[in-house]
């Protein structure tokens, strides 16, 4: 099946998988960690594509700046979707991939994203970054998935961030877009080295 038939949703799990086999091959732990990013409420300036690949520039460079154990590069690549419903503004579904022997906690990723995007958009407002990590009734469950290459259980942990990935594909409220606006369908990957 050629890229031009797949469906949007096959597209973008097909880059998901892209992106996670190739850490797994490079690296022996991948950490897999979602988040989603909003605009605040009252945010009145233009909505861009450049401040999401900003926050992911500013995001990666600082974990590349950081000091792991070991002197682990953390090798991240990431992928977002844009996605409005009946709000003034979109927000974001993000997935990033990281060197987990590099990162153990998805923490450090959150607090970096929440900081840069708080600089992006000239805000001190709060709660932009969600970490994802509650189910719909608010229990409390862990995000950040690490794939250990070469263990038992590393089958199970691929079907969860193939799980988790699957939230970016779901169909409801990919139909909204404003103006200046990603697309529906919006994949930001990593090419810097």
């Amino acid at each position: 099946m050629n890229d031009k038939s797949k469906s949007d949703k096959e597209k973008i799990m097909d880059k998901h998988q892209q992106i996670v086999e190739a850490q797994v091959r490079k690296h022996s732990k991948v950490l897999h960690v979602r988040f989603d990013v909003r605009y605040p409420a009252e945010y009145e300036g233009e909505v861009t594509n450049s401040h999401m690949s900003s926050l992911f520039d500013y995001t990666e460079r600082a974990l590349d700046s950081k000091k792991f154990s070991g002197g682990h590069r953390v090798d991240a690549k990431h992928m977002a979707v844009a996605e409005q419903c009946s709000s003034k503004h979109p927000h974001f579904h993000a997935i990033m991939v990281v060197n987990g022997n590099a990162i153990q906690n998805e923490d450090v990723i959150f607090d970096l994203a929440d900081k840069y995007w708080k600089m992006i958009l000239n805000t001190d407002k709060g709660g932009l970054i969600h970490h994802c990590n509650k189910d719909k009734r608010g229990n409390y469950h862990k995000n950040g998935i690490m794939v250990k290459r070469g263990q038992p259980d590393e089958q199970e942990r691929l079907d969860e961030c193939r799980e988790q990935a699957s939230y970016l594909a779901k169909d409801r409220g990919k139909e909204n877009k404003l103006k200046g606006t990603w697309p529906c369908l919006a994949f930001l990957v990593s090419n810097r080295k």
